[in-house]
């Protein structure tokens, strides 16, 4: 069995990229953050050898950008196709999906995943489910896994961004008749309250060194917040 992960990312440029953190850590220091995190997933599923790696870049300046950065011999660098979220992520499971081998797709702004979680979810899919989801602490969901091609319409009735993410789209697998397995919550970093709940963790990321390099305010800024009393 060689499962195929699926990173969907964009590239870490200033302004485009965790918009909702720039009035703390500025257009820059978001970039960075962004990227130290990417890093991280990036580095994490290296660690995967008997797997099959694609990035699915968000349009094709994102490609060109990771396509001179990556390992082409360990890393399938594509487009992320369709104009919703949803359709976007069956289409990438879709393609990937090949006699019932799984194919899992994550985010690339996940705080706290560990390789265990994929390996589990990857082993579900090879025995009796049908798709493997696991939420985010803020209502979305981290990982969606399928062993089998989904429709295109799966999530057309999910609103993205909101709390009842992972809700209504375990609803929809559900009324679909498919065999759900439900995975581990985990964290991701969206908002300015996500940086001072997690400082802590936030501070021991490497810097980015293979996508940006340099430092930048981010650095300060998560010093400041990890000194916070409240903070963890």
């Amino acid at each position: 069995m060689r499962p195929t992960l699926i990173v969907f990312a964009r590239a870490p440029v200033a302004g485009r990229c965790k918009t909702r953190l720039i009035p703390v850590l500025g257009a820059d220091g978001a970039a960075h953050l962004y990227a130290r995190l990417l890093q991280k997933t990036l580095v994490s599923a290296e660690a995967l050898p008997s797997w099959r790696l694609r990035l699915q870049a968000l349009d094709a300046d994102a490609r060109r950008f990771f396509l001179s950065r990556l390992d082409q011999r360990r890393w399938d660098v594509r487009l992320q196709e369709g104009t919703d979220l949803g359709v976007r992520m069956v289409r990438a499971l879709n393609e990937a999906v090949v006699g019932g081998t799984p194919a899992l797709l994550i985010g690339s702004d996940i705080l706290d995943w560990a390789l265990d979680d994929l390996t589990e979810a990857a082993s579900a899919l090879v025995g009796a489910g049908d798709v493997a989801i696991a939420p985010a602490h803020d209502g979305g969901f981290w990982l969606l896994g399928t062993r089998a091609p989904l429709p295109e319409s799966l999530f057309s009735e999910v609103r993205w961004g909101t709390s009842e993410v992972f809700v209504r789209a375990t609803a929809r697998l559900v009324e679909l008749g498919v065999q759900v397995n439900t995975f581990s919550p985990r964290h991701d970093i969206d908002v300015p309250a996500d940086l001072e709940r997690h400082a802590e963790a936030l501070a021991k990321l490497s810097p980015a060194d293979h996508l940006m390099g340099g430092e930048s305010e981010f650095s300060g800024a998560v010093s400041s917040l990890s000194g916070r009393s409240g903070s963890n």
